[in-house]
């Protein structure tokens, strides 16, 4: 992705219904798909800060997770804004105003899905960055239930155990699709043993 203010996470993209003027943006159901890419943004923003936070402590696995986020901003073809980083770079360009007209359906009722709506003439960024990430979030539990086959079916434990690092290496690269943990608790350890 083109390194610019949204891409990186500084800010997050926003647009209202007056910043539209694509044809997508009036009419019947022209709130569901300004919804829609809404969300793409408020998304991209909240992983991107996520990785972000997360390069802090361990650098490796955050350029693998950048890497697999980047690929999902990066998913779209044709010409027009197909995906975020052409989102992205149109509303810069655009001193923030979207013209874009492109735009195609969004199944996202199908499991996994990080937003459970469906769109028709959804803007193509949006459409497209979501069924990526859909598809990313499949490809985790995928990991997840070859995990647990691994723990169970193999007896040998230096093979089960090679085998388990590369699942959960594999994983790693998806850790940001994982929900928030929980706040920790504010309860002293020593009070909570005693």
């Amino acid at each position: 992705m083109q390194p610019n203010i949204y891409s990186e996470g500084a800010q997050q993209a926003s647009l209202s219904r007056d910043q539209i003027q694509a044809g997508w943006g009036r009419g019947d159901g022209a709130g569901a798909r300004i919804r829609v890419l809404n969300e793409a943004f408020r998304l991209y923003h909240r992983y991107r800060n996520r990785i972000e936070r997360l390069a802090r402590r361990d650098w490796g696995t955050s350029w693998a997770m950048l890497r697999e986020l980047e690929d999902a901003g990066d998913t779209g073809w044709d010409s027009g804004v197909q995906d975020l980083d052409d989102a992205f770079q149109h509303l810069i360009k655009n001193s923030g105003q979207w013209t874009d007209q492109s735009s195609r359906a969004y199944w996202g009722l199908n499991e996994p899905s990080v937003y459970r709506v469906q769109v028709l003439d959804a803007p193509a960024a949006a459409a497209n960055f979501l069924a990526a990430v859909n598809g990313k979030l499949k490809r985790l539990g995928d990991l997840a239930a070859e995990f647990r086959y691994t723990a169970q079916a193999l007896l040998d434990p230096d093979v089960k155990l090679r085998k388990l690092r590369d699942i959960v290496n594999r994983a790693a690269a998806l850790g940001w699709l994982a929900p928030a943990p929980p706040a920790q608790l504010t309860t002293p350890v020593s009070l909570m043993t005693g």
